[in-house]
């Protein structure tokens, strides 16, 4: 009996370890279905089956574990669909985070983890790879947590590398994050990663928030470090420079302009040659990429290493860079799709080869601002804006001289190679404005200002303008008075209405300032700068701006106008007050610095004319703001308010009429109990508010006829939030108020009513301004009683307030 039982005993333990050997078919079914469940479209079902994956693993035998492990390892091949490489990203980070990938298969998995860190597959206008790159970031975390730090030593460099490259360098916010979780995780739990608490600090989730502070600021941080440095170089150059979305293109440029000088000789050696053979490249986003790369860093690296001339560069390269525009221009790449693109990037490269002062013969600088002008007129504003910029260094580089000659910079090193030069231009010193030896200097300003004045092309006379105000001071003083006359016949509508343009009108006016601040005033000690009338014109032009209300299918694009007036009165009025002591006597380039005064005679008669107008001009401008900062656009009253607030701030500026009046309506201080400005600027964009804060400007003689035009234009109007806040401020103010007030605005009232009768724009809102007044019943106690006339209502209101 004994024997028999010891028999069983024996049968049974042979039968458990057969069954322990032994998994059901059953569960390799379940399986084949869950792998094939990664491939899935839908984002759920993947999840589910990594995390069945996961815990059927967990009771599997070793062997057959790994079998698994080599499922999902399979799917990150680059034959597979997005999907399966997110499936198998997902099913690998719950294997290792239960302890089922053993450290044997981390030298055949990190590779491929690291591929799917990098995974962006373009889709027309978009991209596929976001879901994968996070999922990627996943099994990078679980890494840290799964193998202790022995076995992941081997590893470090090439993970650390990678995940930094994602942290910095990725679009979207979420993977940022996602990498940076999965850095400090593996920083604290393997503490072997270089500077990596120092990077923990600085890279964190805050800091990568932004897209352009991750590559402006992250970037460079981590690029300071020699153990990422080539990585974060070689991805710029590699991957970001060609990268289908055009706003990393040009933050990777930045970024590599920020970074690259901490490696000259490689970025001399094989950046900046490799950037320029991609120039030519049949990918569109290639060579746009490539040219506006190679422009940041040549800036940068001049810059930083060659105190910012390109002459010290070596040839071969300075050679490579002076090909780039023609050989674009050669192959024609500014026509079809992507032409436009283009033009931007070699107007940035043609800016920088300027500001660098590359070496350039007459020719090729000629050639360059030929290139520029077809880019100036062009109807995209973005390129007319992109070609003004490369004109102003390249007027500044090679036509600096009052006669067009090349500057200083043309000549370096004699060589020729230039802004779009070749070879055929070498020991170029001549003058680039003249051309061949005999012939007339350019005259830039009449380049651009005769056809400012008779061509019906929109698009040129919107670039023309911007141009004249690009000119450096020995053009602009060479042809002063006709400069200022093109700029402001243009500022002003045309008087076809089918060639009225408002854009030209706000380029004339930016012009107008950007012209007077580089050409500086002979009042204030500018030798060739603006006499007092030029200066006078070019004010009355911009105060004429602020009645542009020109409409069109787009809406008030008058208002465009008037927000570029604004802009310019202050800059101009400063210019026109005496510098502080030690101060530079104009606000310009260098070319404006030139302070040795004109005869002591003609100053003094200048000042005097000069000093004569500014009480005049300022309270204008005043008045002229007022009313802008009551009018329905909310952003042209925030505008009007932080130019009138700024304006009483002056203190070189004689003060304008009721100052004080003024300044408790639209300057903050807290010190002062009767003040009812605003705290910020950004409550002038409240109806609700605003026009309670700026009534009382009806109480201010000076002020009142501009502010009742303004108010009534918005109580009049049809939009319903600036109507009700318009109208609620007008019968606080009203009701209540003293007769001889009442009598005052109701004569002011009538007074614009005969001025604008056949203006449909002004004279319909003053209608239903008026209707509403007079149902409110705020004028019946006027009602009966003769109204003053206007000289007396102006006698009276002289002294309400004071």
């Amino acid at each position: 009996a004994a024997a028999a039982a010891g028999e069983a005993a024996a049968g049974a333990e042979g039968g458990e370890e057969e069954e322990e050997g032994l998994v059901p078919e059953a569960v390799e079914s379940i399986l084949e279905q869950l792998l094939s469940g990664l491939r899935d479209s839908d984002t759920v079902v993947r999840w589910s089956s990594a995390k069945g994956i996961g815990r059927i693993t967990n009771r599997l035998p070793l062997e057959l574990a790994d079998d698994v492990v080599g499922g999902a390892v399979d799917l990150l091949a680059p034959d597979e669909q997005a999907s399966a490489w997110h499936g198998g990203c997902l099913a690998l980070a719950e294997l290792a985070r239960r302890g089922l990938l053993l450290p044997a298969r981390l030298p055949e998995v990190l590779p491929r983890v690291v591929s799917a860190l990098h995974y962006d597959v373009p889709r027309g206008t978009t991209s596929v790879g976001t879901h994968v790159r996070d999922a990627a970031c996943y099994v990078c975390w679980a890494f840290a947590r799964a193998f202790d730090a022995a076995v992941m030593a081997p590893h470090v460099a090439q993970l650390a590398q990678s995940l930094l490259v994602v942290v910095t360098f990725d679009r979207e916010v979420n993977v940022r994050r996602a990498a940076s979780a999965a850095f400090q995780e593996n920083v604290g739990r393997q503490g072997s990663f270089p500077h990596g608490i120092e990077i923990v600090t600085r890279a964190d989730y805050f800091a990568l928030g932004s897209r352009p502070n991750a590559y402006l600021r992250v970037a460079p941080f981590l690029a300071s470090l020699e153990e990422y440095r080539p990585m974060l170089l070689r991805h710029l150059l590699e991957v970001k420079s060609r990268h289908w979305d055009e706003s990393v293109r040009l933050l990777a440029a930045q970024a590599a302009a920020r970074a690259a000088p901490l490696a000259p000789e490689w970025t001399v050696e094989v950046m900046l040659p490799a950037l320029c053979k991609r120039a030519l490249s049949l990918d569109l986003k290639e060579r746009t990429g490539a040219v506006h790369m190679a422009a940041e860093v040549l800036l940068a690296l001049c810059r930083a290493r060659h105190a910012g001339s390109g002459a010290a560069l070596p040839p071969e390269l300075r050679k490579a860079i002076s090909g780039v525009v023609p050989a674009v221009e050669k192959a024609r790449l500014y026509r079809g799709r992507g032409g436009e693109a283009m033009r931007g990037a070699v107007c940035r490269m043609l800016e920088v080869c300027a500001a660098v002062r590359m070496p350039c013969g007459p020719k090729a600088a000629l050639r360059s601002l030929a290139s520029l002008d077809d880019s100036i007129k062009h109807p995209t504003e973005q390129i007319s804006l992109a070609a003004v910029a490369a004109l102003r260094q390249l007027s500044r580089a090679y036509f600096s001289e009052g006669g067009g000659s090349t500057g200083g910079g043309s000549r370096a090193a004699g060589s020729g190679q230039g802004a779009g030069g070749g070879g055929e231009d070498a020991g170029g010193g001549g003058a680039a404005g003249g051309g061949e030896a005999g012939q007339a200097p350019l005259d830039l300003v009449a380049r651009y200002a005769i056809p400012l004045g008779k061509d019906p092309n929109a698009g040129l006379r919107r670039g023309h303008a911007l141009a004249l105000g690009a000119l450096p001071s020995p053009q602009l003083r060479a042809s002063l008075p006709a400069a200022v006359e093109a700029l402001v016949q243009a500022s002003r509508p045309e008087a076809v209405a089918e060639l009225r343009d408002p854009e030209t009108r706000r380029n004339a006016i930016s012009a107008l300032v950007e012209l007077s601040q580089t050409a500086g005033l002979v009042a204030t000690g500018s030798e060739g700068g603006l006499t007092t009338p030029l200066f006078l014109e070019i004010f009355e032009a911009c105060l004429d701006a602020f009645g542009d209300y020109q409409t069109d299918n787009r809406g008030d694009v008058g208002s465009w106008v008037r927000e570029a007036a604004m802009h310019a009165a202050l800059p101009l009025l400063r210019l026109a007050t005496p510098p502080e002591h030690g101060a530079p006597g104009s606000i310009g380039d260098s070319h404006a610095a030139q302070l040795s005064p004109p005869p002591e005679g003609e100053a003094e008669a200048e000042a005097e004319a000069l000093q004569a107008a500014l009480p005049s001009l300022c309270q204008r401008l005043a008045a002229a703001l007022s009313q802008q900062a009551v009018e329905k656009i909310d952003r042209v009253r925030e505008l009007a308010a932080v130019s009138l607030s700024a304006l009483l701030s002056e203190k070189r500026l004689p003060a304008v009429a009721r100052a004080l009046e003024l300044r408790r309506i639209f300057v903050h201080d807290p010190s002062d109990s009767t003040c009812t400005a605003p705290a910020t600027s950004a409550d002038f964009l409240v109806p609700a508010v605003c026009f309670g804060v700026t009534a009382p400007l009806l109480a201010l003689s000076e002020y009142r006829l501009p502010a009742l035009r303004g108010l009534s234009v918005s109580a009049g109007g049809l939009t319903e939030s600036t109507l009700r806040g318009a109208r609620a401020a007008l019968d606080k103010h009203l009701t209540g108020a003293p007769r001889r007030h009442l009598q005052c605005v109701a004569s002011d009232l009538l007074l614009l009513l005969r001025q604008h009768r056949r203006e449909a724009r002004l004279a319909l809102p003053l209608l239903r301004t008026t209707e509403h007044l007079l149902e409110a019943r705020v004028f019946e106690a006027l009602l009966g009683e003769p109204l003053p006339a206007e000289g007396e209502a102006e006698a009276e209101g002289g002294g309400e307030g004071e």
